[in-house]
């Protein structure tokens, strides 16, 4: 199923579903109120993911489905605190495919290991990892490293708002900038944690919910409905005349 998923909500949200819904103050800045994280997502009414959450509403593990309501893969998670330190895809089966684990300089995720399956060794090695910088808690640069060769196969520059919304990335490989724009202002339910054994995309970094975004050669638009915590409960995406909706429910402490 996640193979199937080829709209841009599909592979931003991939980066991750816990959110802090906030109070707003009179500066921009954001409160935390609670902690809420995303326990049943629907694509045009069809289940996408159902989550597992702990006693410290933390999600262990996270079901995907396909359109028969067939769960197709797993995603669990442990915790160094309050932080993910490993997470791992897994079969049907609880077969795990492939890991990552985080590392953190204060709240920020400072590299992520990649581990794939090996089968000529018949055990996981690590076959790269990424390293980020950051001004204070935004997002200034990541870089792509294979294991001990010192330099960077590749490397993304970030610029950010004064919320720390991502508005662009260059990947200096091709030169090629992407802008995001049209923040909402509003929590977004990919900050801060990936749903994936994969690095962080955009979303992960970013607090607020982007309006539009450059697609390859088209402009994808969202359009957002909200609960009364400010956390988006329906998300229509429309690329090219066509709209997907996306609807979410949370559990929250």
């Amino acid at each position: 199923m996640k193979k199937l998923i080829t709209t841009t909500l599909s592979l931003m949200l991939l980066a991750g579903i816990i959110i802090t819904a906030c109070t707003k103050k009179a500066d921009t800045t954001t409160t935390p109120a609670k902690k809420c994280v995303v326990n049943v997502m629907k694509i045009d009414g069809k289940p996408f993911i159902r989550s597992t959450i702990d006693g410290n509403n933390h999600i262990s593990k996270v079901q995907f489905y396909d359109n028969s309501g067939i769960v197709t893969s797993y995603t669990a998670y442990e915790y160094n605190g309050s932080n993910p330190s490993k997470i791992s895809d897994q079969d049907p089966n609880g077969k795990v495919l492939n890991y990552i684990t985080l590392e953190y300089s204060g709240s920020n995720v400072s590299k992520v290991h990649i581990f794939d399956y090996d089968q000529s060794s018949d055990k996981f090695i690590e076959t790269s990892y990424c390293s980020y910088s950051y001004n204070g808690s935004r997002i200034t640069k990541a870089e792509i490293f294979q294991p001990g060769s010192p330099t960077a196969l590749s490397s993304i520059d970030y610029t950010t708002d004064g919320n720390g919304n991502v508005l662009t990335t260059k990947d200096n490989s091709t030169s090629t900038t992407t802008t995001y724009s049209g923040y909402d202002g509003k929590n977004n339910p990919g900050k801060g944690f990936l749903y994936t054994a994969s690095a962080p995309g955009v979303e992960f970094f970013s607090p607020n919910n982007y309006g539009s975004h450059p697609f390859g050669s088209t402009t994808t638009t969202r359009t957002f409905e909200y609960n009364t915590d400010g956390n988006p409960t329906k998300i229509t995406e429309t690329t090219n005349g066509i709209s997907i909706v996306y609807t979410m429910e949370y559990s929250c402490k």
